[in-house]
């Protein structure tokens, strides 16, 4: 994988995040790796069991 398609893997993996826990940018990009990892599984785990988003629709 380059390096822009990484890039791109990873600020669409923040935008996703932000949107469906209604968080800004600024509050995804702050989190360290380790915890954006553990949000993204969140995330996910929320997704299959069949969650809405958080704060919408």
């Amino acid at each position: 994988m380059s390096r822009k398609e990484a890039d791109d893997r990873l600020l669409k993996a923040a935008a996703d995040l932000a949107w469906w826990f209604g968080w800004s940018m600024q509050e995804v990009y702050a989190l360290p790796l380790d915890e954006f990892e553990d949000w993204q599984k969140e995330a996910t785990r929320q997704i299959k069991a069949g969650y809405g988003r958080i704060g919408g629709i």
